[in-house]
């Protein structure tokens, strides 16, 4: 009894090629292209979040600014008299000018009296407002008892600031004219 020890062919010419499977030089060349694929992707979506974040706390911005704008010119409209503009006097700009003094400049300077009348312009993060009134000149606008003396109308410029998720400071402005006319 012979036997015969057969193995696997390495080379020659009887040498069947191989067809089924992958080396596994294959695998981690293909594991490693998956894998720079997937760190891609991922890196991507981080920063379309934070794009995204941005963009929403831009929206807030403007809406804060457009609603300064509009407090504005319902007092503008409004002219209610008080105790620094009286009745007699002419109402605007004077009334604008004394909302935009009384505006506070950071959430941190409202007294918590005030809350709820300054309160909902702060929806950001650090947000500050920096409020300028200047006449058709670009000077500061000014009220005066003589009539035409007022500055009408009032340009009023609406800066806010406030600080991101990434702890940088961005800045809006926004500006628009009053008047009472």
């Amino acid at each position: 009894m012979m036997i015969k020890a057969t193995g696997y062919k390495t080379s020659g010419e009887n040498s069947e090629p191989r067809t089924g499977g992958f080396t596994l030089l294959e695998i981690t060349f293909a594991m490693t292209i998956f894998m720079i694929v997937l760190g891609v992707v991922a890196q991507s979506l981080i920063s379309s979040f934070h794009v995204f974040v941005l963009e929403e706390q831009r929206t807030n911005a403007l809406n804060g600014c457009k609603s300064v704008l509009a407090a504005l010119r319902q007092t503008a409209y409004s002219g209610i008299a008080t105790d620094a503009c009286p009745e007699e006097d002419p109402l605007f700009p004077c009334v604008v000018l004394n909302w935009v003094q009384d505006f506070p400049d950071s959430l941190e300077d409202i007294p918590e009296s005030d809350m709820e009348r300054w309160g909902m312009f702060f929806s950001l993060p650090g947000q500050e407002y920096e409020i300028a009134c200047s006449d058709a000149d670009g000077n500061p606008a000014r009220a005066s008892a003589i009539l035409g003396q007022n500055s009408n109308p009032v340009f009023v410029t609406v800066t806010t600031t406030w600080t991101s998720l990434m702890d940088r400071r961005y800045t809006l402005s926004t500006t628009a004219a009053i008047t009472d006319r």
